[in-house]
Order: C-alpha cells, then structure tokens, then sequence
C-alpha cells in the first residue's frame, strides 16, 4: 500500500497482518462492575476480574504502569471487587484483601505508601471479609463478623476511627463491630446499611452529605435524619448520598450544584429529601461524583444531575435536576455503577454498557472518544464482541451494532496526542484496493482555511460546538478537517478527503497511526475518525469508518445522533417527519401530500456516520401495500427512488435536511406543553417505529411527550397509494387509549413551496392498548385487531 504526504505528519502507517488481541479479556458474563475516576473494573460469574482505563498508577493490575487501557484486560480471580478513585481492591474466595494502584496515603492497607501495579495482600487488613470498597484516597471492608475496618487518607475523618489521622494499615470503625451488610465509600465520607434497615454516615460533611442536618463533619458514625430504619440500600458517591426506601422512596442529600439529589432544585440540602419525578418502585439506585441515576421497576434507567461529559446518557450535554431516561434503555438492565464522569450499566445477558467522558479508555469501549449514548463495553461479558474479525458469531443489539469495528488506544490529555487504531475490514472488501481515511471534526476557530460551503448533499452542514464550560451548544461551528504535512488542521470537504494509505487490504484488519506526537493543543476540542472505503464518499455511504479520540478542549466538537421522535420545520406545518435512532442505524419517514393534494409519505433507511450527526440515503416511495382495515394483501409492493435524502444534526434537537426540495432547517416538535422539557412519566412504552412483523409495509411511529401521545400510521389506500392517519391525543393512561384517526390534505408537497393543509372527516374508532413497553393491540376501525411490537430495524 501507498503512504500519501497530505497527512505525513500524523505518522501514517498500514499493518497488513491481523491484529493479536489477546490481552483482551475473555466473553463471560459480568455479575458486578466499579469505576473510579478514569478506570473501571468488572468481576465475572466465572470469578474472572477485569480493569480498563487509565493507567498512571498501576490502577489497571495488569502490572504494568503508565499504558492506558480502551478495552478491559484480564487481572486475576477474586469474589468480590471494590474500586477506588486511583486504585482497586479485591476479596479472595477467602475473604482475604488484596489491592493495588495509587497508595499515597495508605490506601492499599498493606502498611505502605508504595505504589503497586499488581493485586498486593492487604496485610494491614487482619481477619477475612465479605465486602470492600475504596474511596479517594481511603480504603473500607466489611468484616464477616459485619463489621468495619478502614485504612488511607483521614482528613476528614473518613476511616471513622474518631481520629484526623491517616493509617497504612487499617482500623476499627467506631460503633460498627457487626450488624453492617452493606457499605458505600464516596470520596471523603462513607455510609452503610445495618440488618435493622438503618443508615450510618461518617467522614466529610462539608455539602450535608450525612444528612443530620449539619455540615460538621463527623469522625465516627451518626444516623442520618430519618433513616434509622425502613431504607432497603443506600448509595453514596462524591459528596452526596441517596437511600432507597423499602416503601420505593427514593432520597438524596447533600451537594446539589448540579441538580444531583434529583429534586428540582440546585439548593444543597444537609438532610434526605423526596428525588421528584417517575422514581418511586425503582429497583436500585447509585449516586455517580455528580450525577445519580436509578433502575426503575421496568429494569430501565433514569438519571439527574452533572452531564457535561453526557454521564447520563440522553444525548445530550445539559445538566438537569430531574430524572431523564436513559436512550434506547428502557429495559433490561441488572445492575448500575456511577462514576465521576462517566456511567456504566449490567444488562441481562450479562453484557456492560456505558457512557459518558472517553479520554483515558474510561469506557471500555476499545476508544478514546466521548459517548452521550450507550456503547458496549469490548469482551467484558454478555454479548459483547470479542475481537475485530467480522463473522465471528458474536452478536450486538442492533441498537449497538456497527458496521465495522475499530479498536484505538493512546493518549490525548498530554501535551502530545499519539492515538493507534486498528479497523476490522468487512469480508466482502478483504482483499481490494482500499483507502484509509483520518479526518476529525473540529472547532472552524482551528482550521488554516474555510471552504465556501454549498448545499451539496455529500457535504454535511457543520455542527455546533460544546462549551466544555456549561455543556450546552454555542455558537461555534464545526468542521471538517485534516492535518496537513505541517502538523496544521485544514478544512475539507466530505468528498475532498485525502486518503492516508491506499491500497490492497488482503487481511481481517488493519492497523493505522492516527495521531504521532501531534501537539495537541494544536487539534483541542477535535473529534478525530477513522475509517476505510474505496472513497471518501463509500466509506460514509457504508459507515465504515468511526471517531476513535476526543480531545479536551474549552470547545468541543462531540458530533450526535438526533432525538427520537416527531421533527418539522415551525415555518411549514401540516408537514412532519418520523426519527429514530438505533445504534448506527436510522429509520426516516416524511408525511407530506402529493402534488394533488392527496396525503402520502416516503421513508429512508441506513447508516449514519460521524457518530450518528450525518445520514445519506435514497428517498424511497412505496405503493401496492396494506391498507387501514385490510387483510395483508398478496401482490408485491413496488418501490421507487425521489432522490437522495441527506440529515446533518447540529444537536440532538436541531438540524437540516437536503433534499430534492432543497436545504429544510428542523428541529424536535413539542406537540405536548414542556413536551421536550418535562422529566419522564412512569410506565410509559416505548416510543419510537412500531409494526406487526406478519403485515410488513405498513408501519406506526409512536411517540410520548408529558401526558400525551402523537401517533402516526403509515400505509396505502384502497388503489395502493401511500397514505397517512394521525392522531394526537392526552392520555390520562399511556398504557390505553381509544379516539379517531385524522385525515389531512393539500398541504406542502416533496418539492413545493409552505401550503397550509385542510383536515378532512376523522375515522373512527381506535384503540392502542399496551400489555408490556414494546408489545401492543391496535384496534382498527373495522374492528380488526392487530398486534404490534417495536420495529428494532
């Protein structure tokens, strides 16, 4: 293969033999996972305990030092796990303590202050234990005889022992020689839950954070106001603490700066107060640094609080007070762990997914780029993907599948960013002349020279840019970029990218330099991709290509996918357009009327690229299919092509469309008051695509919004013309609702100018009943009953 100059500086090389990973640690399902800062670890069913992540300090255990990890990587065995800021611990099946990492202030309890790279016996911890648990600097167990011990940092009184002073080895928490069965170490203060139900706090109380109602803190252990007894689990982090009720309560005090305790306020509280919204009945509850998020009785998840880095996991970057869901988790969730900046979540089959802040490999997910959505972690259990070979029988819920795999490593928080990659090569293109593409994302401010953007439809209008100081979008454009021989960024067209290497890729992957020494306050605020096609334009029209790295910066370019649910242009209603989302994949429908007048749609379906901010594909009109109350009828429906839609997203709510009607600024439609703004109701199914698989063609877009529901169906009329019914109703139970479907006509055509649309006679009656999240009985007019579930396209 063929090295080009264009991008010489950021040290291009192309390896043609497969890539080893055996390092990675192996499939099996995780039971129980931790974060601190910048790592995380999981235990497996099997025993087996896995680190990812930063690596500075040997938190990792994999003995080496200062060689982050994006992928988790085998450790060694253990029963339990407990994960500090800067370093882990470990139960033997004996109950004996090992740690290792950061040991600054004794942490380790092995009565040392000395660093460790592997799992070192916690001597300092005499007796066996069934729980441990680290903290900032500080480490806690709890004893078999239910008691607690403590060791590390004291400052603030944390070890409990009613001592400021720190211990390398550990010591008896005061008044808690038994009855303890479960234990949370934030970062300075502590709390555990007693077999009587009852909470005990100690440690720092700066925020109120032990909740008597005081900011005193407290060497020895006190009972926070009310909660002497009847709470199921309590959970702190940072300098906030939660408690679940047995009652399904849910309570926080402490810090509250970022709306973390959930109750509508940014007032910090010294004593537990009520988390408002749909949170009553949750399952668990964990408290990140600055967030908290719950499991919810459908084994779905809602968090509040800190989002800058998009720890909770809607999407977006703005904080909130309120609970919001999680995207496209509504179910199936076992188990919760907050961290810092980050959030990672166990679902059923044992698999982890997380999200949030990327830049040492936080997430697992085998890069070094920022996540505001889930993204599974890489071997580290369920159904995650072991390797980059393509077929190898592990699969991914669609709403995490990709069309290739790329694995990075490096570092990009020093003064020099050096990122590797490796890109898994699909089978059907092993063996072909291929280009290999790096381009970033980056803040226009950055760039050597502007192009004249035009509104071609493979040129994606620029996105906006995150300030890394509120999180919210500014009015900072993005653009693409490369790096020229002299190490500047230059922007670039979509079709205009310079291949980094070319030539015949005859292996299963293959590995490229991305970034080698590039100063990186050079390309701060930059997301930077990879990817590989026989062109520019192939590699976005396949989606074979990722960001692999995010840059810090004051302003970031973190590019997203849209919301799900109805959009529109405010300045040409009556017309309106379906959205969702799953994984890297996309599903569009436009409702507008033909140049007769008559209602019709067309649709769209793919790939997205530039993590989800930019869509291109064919407009596709269906006719000859299923009508409202009709049986599912046998002739074949035809299909023809209007043109190329192309979707470019600005944020999660706003963005433009291309397409043979021109360039069309839209943006998410609030058809319920604080429709987009209101915290989420309880036991609402899902929104987004619905159908019956036995009646394909014919589809339901479905969307909840504060109390209402907007509801669309799409299908043909009796001469096979595609046709649309809509209704838009409040519903006093989301789970049953029973009205008319509307009819509309001449309004605003594919390619015509604003028309204002008439409504013609409803038809009636209809009936949605849901029996679960994502199945349904849709009752038709004729009285024909159908069943539908949620399309996972």
């Amino acid at each position: 293969m063929t090295n080009r100059s264009f991008l010489r500086h950021a040290g291009a090389v192309l390896l043609l033999a497969a890539t080893s990973l055996a390092a990675q640690a192996q499939l099996t399902p995780v039971k129980t996972l931790d974060l601190g800062v910048f790592h995380g670890c999981s235990l497996a069913d099997s025993g087996a305990v896995s680190c990812w992540g930063a690596n500075n300090a040997g938190q990792i255990g994999d003995g080496t030092t200062g060689i982050d990890r994006t992928f988790p990587v085998a450790v060694t065995t253990a029963a339990r796990i407990g994960v500090g800021s800067v370093h882990a611990c470990l139960l033997t099946p004996t109950g004996a303590p090992r740690c290792w990492g950061f040991n600054s202030s004794g942490q380790l309890g092995d009565g040392t202050f000395t660093d460790r790279a592997t799992p070192t016996d916690a001597t300092g911890f005499p007796g066996t234990y069934r729980l441990i648990k680290g903290g900032g600097g500080h480490t806690c167990a709890v004893t078999t005889a239910g008691g607690v011990r403590c060791s590390g940092f004291n400052g603030a009184g944390q070890l409990g022992d009613g001592t400021i002073d720190s211990k390398n080895t550990s010591v008896p928490v005061t008044d808690l020689t038994s009855g303890v069965v479960d234990l949370q170490v934030a970062y300075e203060h502590n709390c555990v839950l007693t077999s009587a139900g009852g909470v005990r706090c100690w440690g720092n109380n700066t925020y109120g954070q032990l909740g008597d109602g005081t900011t005193t803190n407290r060497p020895t252990p006190i009972t926070p106001s009310g909660l002497g007894s009847g709470v199921a689990s309590v959970t702190t982090r940072g300098y906030h603490t939660c408690a679940l009720k047995t009652g399904g309560a849910v309570l926080c005090w402490g810090r509250n700066d970022f709306g973390q305790l959930g109750d509508g306020t940014l007032v910090n509280r010294p004593t537990p107060v009520n988390v408002t919204g749909p949170v009553v009945g949750s399952l668990s509850v964990a408290a990140g640094s600055y967030h908290t998020c719950v499991r919810t009785p459908e084994s779905g998840v809602l968090c509040w609080g800190f989002n800058l880095q998009g720890q909770l996991g809607d999407g977006t970057r703005t904080n909130t007070s309120r609970p919001i869901a999680v995207a496209q988790l509504s179910s199936g969730v076992t188990d919760i762990a907050g961290g810092v900046y980050a959030t990672c979540v166990i679902v059923t089959d044992g698999g982890v997914r997380c999200w949030g802040d990327n830049a040492n490999g936080l997430l697992g997910v085998g890069n070094l780029a920022a996540r505001p959505t889930q993204a599974a972690v890489r071997g580290a259990g369920g159904s995650g993907l072991l390797d980059l070979t393509q077929g190898d029988g592990v699969s991914l819920p669609a709403v995490l599948a990709t069309a290739v795999n790329i694995l990075a490593t490096g570092n990009v928080s020093g003064a020099q960013s050096r990122v590797n990659a490796t890109i898994g090569i699909r089978p059907e293109d092993q063996g072909t002349a291929q280009n290999v593409y790096v381009y970033a994302l980056v803040p226009a401010s950055r760039v050597t020279s502007l192009l004249t953007k035009g509104g071609d439809a493979d040129e994606p209008p620029p996105a906006l840019a995150k300030s890394a100081a509120d999180g919210k979008d500014t009015a900072v454009a993005c653009v693409l970029a490369q790096l020229t021989a002299g190490g500047q960024l230059q922007q670039v067209s979509a079709s205009g990218l310079q291949a980094l290497v070319t030539g015949i890729v005859n292996s299963a992957t293959a590995s490229v330099t991305v970034l080698n020494g590039v100063t990186t306050a050079t390309i701060a605020g930059a997301t930077i991709f990879t990817g590989y096609g026989t062109s520019a334009a192939a590699m976005f029209g396949n989606a074979t290509g990722s960001s692999v790295a995010t840059i810090p910066g004051q302003v970031e370019c973190r590019p997203q996918a849209p919301q799900k649910g109805w959009w529109w242009n405010p300045a040409e209603g009556g017309r309106g357009f379906s959205m969702e989302t799953r994984g890297d994949r996309l599903f569009f429908a436009a409702f507008l009327y033909d140049t007769d007048g008559r209602a019709s749609w067309y649709v769209a379906a793919g790939r997205t690229t530039l993590d989800g901010s930019s869509f291109s594909a064919p407009l596709i009109k269906v006719t000859g299919g299923q009508t409202l109350g009709g049986a599912y009828p046998t002739r074949g429906r035809q299909t023809s092509e209007a043109g190329v839609l192309t979707l470019a997203f600005n944020s999660a709510t706003q963005g433009t469309i291309v397409w043979p009607g021109g360039l069309v600024p839209i943006q998410r439609f609030a058809f319920a008051p604080e429709g987009l703004t209101a915290p989420p109701q309880a036991g609402v199914p899902e929104s987004g695509w619905w159908w019956n698989p036995a009646e394909d063609g014919r589809g339901f877009f479905i969307e909840f919004q504060n109390g209402s529901v907007d509801i669309a169906g799409y299908m043909y009329d009796e001469a096979g013309n595609p046709i649309w019914y809509l209704t838009m109703q409040p519903t006093a139970n989301p789970k049953s609702w029973s009205g008319s479907w509307w009819q509309f006509a001449n309004g605003q055509t594919l390619t015509g100018a604003f028309r204002q649309n008439t409504r013609l006679a409803d038809v009636a009656p209809l009936s949605l009943t849901f029996d679960s999240a994502t199945t349904a009985t849709l009752t038709l007019p004729n009285g024909r009953s159908t069943r539908l579930i949620r399309y996972e396209f």
